[in-house]
């Protein structure tokens, strides 16, 4: 009965039931979409970091991490492959050489790394496979043909046909190099990207560099992100040990680790501050609304209802609007979200310099979960009432000869 009555005592002055209902849509739909953002920025951050090379795990010599040059290569791969017999079919996994070195052509010179890859096996498990805007990706026949980014081709003003030469240390300390054709050009995230790295075939690369058939990296590509755990595990029962470490994509991607925890902090401030904002508004209004009603309320007491009563009425009222106010304010944010989407998100290309350095794509697109609106949503509605208890109180503590006299 208190329910039903708090209801219509909601409507019997709509427009003080708007105006609450207002603020708590905005506070609402403030803290939701902005969750929506972010998980739809981090989730691009992991992935983009992910398919540029990382992969979900990587089996590399102890020291190659810190130091990823020639000297940490893995010689036993043929022992080592024999170990990945068992693994699901549904794991995708390739292996590289990864050195640091130099690209040059007739007039311009810059550091990259150059990639020795298995065409097949790595457009498995990176973005390169279908990242190539101009020419065509690598087949094994391309003894001597490169990928090169977008940005460096721009910037050494070079197309596919031409040629490029690439310099390295090779594995007995000597410099090395060889002559290159561009097999196509490929477009990626960030400028960065384009700009760093060079592909070329892994027998010519283990050429080049007098490896035989020594590699740097093995990376693996689970079918989801629960797979990692259990892959890492399964490899490091397998292959782990004082001259191989096992590292899944939290461990060699720090910074995006780092910046995830920030990031998880950060949401839950902003939180608070849209919350103070929106709380001020509520207690306000549901004030104004106890001292408009002063008389009902001594009224009401006179005739013997008690004060917990009326506490309890001045609560429900409130657990209306603000049950209210969340659903539309996730409506809106729902709303707000599906029409960024087909808009085709928010470009921040006109900022690119500055997004790369933060790691942000250049479009971001929001993700809206349903499971990730408990946390915004229990917030504002258990906050709400605690703060409505102040002008519930308020109204239980009327007395009817203090209403009687009230003007």
């Amino acid at each position: 009965m208190l329910g039903l009555l708090a209801w219509r005592n909601l409507w019997r002055m709509p427009r003080r039931t708007i105006i609450i209902l207002i603020s708590i849509i905005i506070g609402t739909w403030g803290m939701v979409f902005m969750k929506t953002l972010m998980t739809g920025l981090m989730h691009q951050m992991i992935e983009s970091s992910i398919r540029t090379l990382t992969g979900h795990v990587q089996v590399h010599r102890t020291g190659f991490f810190n130091d990823p040059s020639i000297d940490y290569t893995m010689d036993s791969v043929r022992d080592i492959t024999r170990k990945l017999q068992g693994l699901p079919e549904n794991v995708y996994w390739t292996q590289r050489v990864r050195v640091p070195g130099v690209v040059s052509n007739a007039r311009n010179s810059a550091g990259i790394v150059i990639v020795g890859i298995v065409p097949e096996d790595e457009a498995r498990v990176s973005f390169i496979g279908s990242a190539v805007a101009e020419g065509q990706y690598l087949t094994n026949e391309d003894e001597y043909g490169i990928l090169i980014g977008e940005s460096l081709a721009r910037k050494f003003e070079t197309e596919p046909g031409k040629k490029l030469v690439l310099t390295s240390q090779d594995r007995e300390g000597r410099i090395a190099s060889g002559g290159f054709r561009i097999t196509g050009i490929f477009r990626a995230e960030t400028d960065e990207t384009e700009e760093h790295f060079a592909f070329i075939l892994l027998p010519s690369a283990q050429r080049m560099l007098k490896m035989g058939d020594a590699v740097s990296e093995l990376c693996f590509m689970a079918p989801n992100m629960d797979q990692v755990p259990p892959l890492r595990q399964w490899l490091q029962s397998r292959i782990g040990n004082d001259t191989y470490e096992v590292m899944s994509w939290k461990e060699l991607l720090p910074l995006i680790t780092s910046t995830l925890e920030i990031w998880d902090g950060f949401i839950y401030i902003w939180y608070a501050i849209l919350f103070v904002a929106m709380a001020f508004g509520l207690v306000n209004t549901m004030l104004i609304a106890v001292y408009e009603r002063f008389r009902e309320l001594g009224v009401l007491r006179a005739i013997g209802m008690k004060s917990r009563w009326i506490i309890t009425q001045i609560t429900i009222e409130a657990v209306w609007l603000l049950i209210i106010g969340i659903v539309l304010g996730d409506l809106l944010t729902l709303a707000a979200v599906q029409w960024l989407v087909h808009a085709g998100g928010i470009n921040l290309s006109a900022y690119a310099a500055s997004a790369e350095q933060l790691g942000f794509p250049k479009i971001i697109f929001p993700v809206f979960k349903v499971t990730e609106l408990i946390v915004p949503n229990a917030l504002v509605l258990f906050l709400g009432i605690v703060v409505n208890l102040y002008p519930a109180f308020k109204a239980g503590g009327i007395a009817p000869v203090q209403a009687m006299t009230h003007n």
